[in-house]
């Protein structure tokens, strides 16, 4: 099954109905994978968890189809102190990470896009944690971002927010602040942290 997350909607692709998912909604995916984009429309400014049931294998193929893939990499670093860096861009609470260029590692990128968004220059890169898809429609454009997220470490703090990619402030913060800034951060980027917390 896969979970992708489209504003603050759920999508559980191939679910099988085995377990309670909190599905607001099932729906075979055969009966709207033709009229996809119009009903992500109809549900763009809810906040529910749709399941998508699935008759064959073909499933991810066919959803991926309907959008632009985009490979992207990120980072959850974090210090000696057990804080975790977080920055704000465009007023939201957010994660580093940024897409990957043709030719670079994946790795690469998440250390190179944590490094820009936030000016940190000791990074030690770690391993996977996670990745995470998300859907998003900017101005008719439909695409699915893959983003791969590696844990990092670094005790600096001179950091330097990349302004031109919207980023206002970048800081060091515990468990305690992701959950009181919950709702002014994205439900996957919440999911994210709360899931490192935890580990």
């Amino acid at each position: 099954m896969y979970k992708i997350f489209f504003n603050r909607n759920i999508i559980l692709l191939n679910y099988d109905g085995s377990s309670d998912n909190g599905c607001t909604y099932v729906f075979d995916f055969s009966d709207i994978e033709g009229k996809l984009h119009e009903f992500l429309d109809g549900i763009r400014k809810n906040d529910e968890t749709v399941c998508l049931k699935c008759r064959d294998d073909k499933c991810k193929e066919d959803f991926w189809s309907r959008f632009k893939t985009i490979s992207a990499a990120g980072g959850i670093v974090s210090n000696s102190a057990g804080e975790v860096l977080l920055i704000k861009r465009n007023g939201v609470w957010d994660l580093p990470k940024g897409k990957v260029e043709p030719g670079e590692k994946i790795i690469g990128a998440a250390v190179r896009e944590v490094s820009e968004e936030c000016g940190v220059k000791k990074i030690v890169a770690g391993k996977l944690f996670d990745v995470t898809y998300h859907i998003y429609d900017t101005y008719g454009f439909w695409a699915l971002k893959e983003t791969s997220w590696f844990l990092m470490q670094s005790d600096d703090y001179d950091f330097v927010p990349q302004t031109e990619e919207g980023i206002e402030e970048v800081r060091w913060v515990d468990r305690d602040f992701v959950n009181e800034v919950k709702n002014n951060m994205y439900p996957l980027i919440f999911e994210l942290l709360s899931n490192y917390f935890v580990k």
